[in-house]
Parts: structure tokens; C-alpha cells; sequence
């Protein structure tokens, strides 16, 4: 009887825990809609916002839309040229769709603008890393540690699998 209850109640819990899950997400969802509806009021109003474009640009990429997130980097770029958090994120939206060129060239573009950046170094790292160029991927982790970043231990040790070289 007791072991019955027992287990009546857990799944009940059990129940509450994945309903509590999807709302959760759903809410999520509602939340990066409505910002999106938002950021769509702001460009309606001021078309030349570059800070709008960018920051849905960040929501879209949230969402895991990264074309849409990709044009409104365009966007605030057309309108703000050297905005080297712009070309950052857009590098990074390019980087999530295995576009490691592009990543590289818009990482490229953020450490002309702001060579202290140490994401940027890192992310750069993991796109060499990516196209198995080891020896660059290692420059951006000396540049990210010099500028004051730490690069993270997973990473340094999938490098240092994959390069045979230990680091220093």
C-alpha cells in the first residue's frame, strides 16, 4: 500500500517536474517572440538603429535562427562600420553554422577594432581549431591569455589531442 503510494506520488512529482520543463520553455519562446515584436516596433519607428538591428540580432541568435540573426548584423554594420561587437557576433552566428571562413573574417574584423577582446581570440582559436589549423589556433590562445582572457581547459586539452603539442 505504502510502496503503491509511494509511487503514485513520484509520478505525480515526476509530472510536475516536465510540465514545469515546457513551461519553462514555452515561456522562453514567448519571451524571444515578444522581444523580436519589440525590436520590430523600435526599427518601424528609426529604420537606422543600429543598436535595434544588433540587438535582435543577438535574439535571433538566441533563438538559433542564425540567418536572420546574420542579416541584422548587416544591418547595424551598414549603419555602424566599426562596431567590432557587431562583427563578433555576426562571426560567432557564422561559427554556430560550421562557417569557420566567415568566422575567421569577422573575428578578424573585432581584433582590428578592439585588440584587446579576449572572447574574440578564443572563439578565433576554436575556428582555427576547427579547420585543424593548430598552429593559429595556439596564437590565439597566447594573444587571449596576453590580453588577460583564459581560454577554457576543455578546449586547451582537445588542442593539445589534436595538435600532439602540449602546451607550455
Amino acid at each position: 500500500m505504502i510502496k503503491n503510494v509511494f509511487s503514485s506520488l513520484t509520478g505525480i512529482v515526476m509530472m510536475l517536474l516536465i510540465c514545469t520543463c515546457f513551461s519553462k520553455e514555452a515561456k522562453a519562446e514567448e519571451s524571444i517572440i515578444k522581444s523580436i515584436e519589440d525590436y520590430n516596433k523600435v526599427l518601424a519607428i528609426n529604420p537606422n538603429d543600429a543598436e535595434a538591428y544588433f540587438n535582435r540580432g543577438n535574439v535571433y541568435g538566441q533563438k538559433g535562427d542564425f540567418n536572420h540573426a546574420i542579416e541584422d548584423f548587416n544591418k547595424a554594420l551598414a549603419i555602424n562600420p566599426n562596431d567590432a561587437d557587431a562583427y563578433y557576433n555576426r562571426g560567432g552566428a557564422y561559427y554556430d553554422k560550421d562557417d569557420y571562413d566567415r568566422a575567421i573574417e569577422d573575428y578578424n574584423k573585432a581584433i582590428y577594432i578592439d585588440p584587446n577582446n579576449t572572447d574574440v581570440y578564443n572563439n578565433r582559436a576554436k575556428a582555427w581549431y576547427y579547420k585543424k589549423q593548430y598552429d593559429k589556433a595556439w596564437a590565439d590562445v597566447k594573444h587571449c591569455r596576453k590580453a588577460g582572457g583564459t581560454p577554457e581547459s576543455a578546449f586547451i586539452s582537445a588542442l593539445e589531442e589534436a595538435s600532439g603539442r602540449k602546451e607550455k
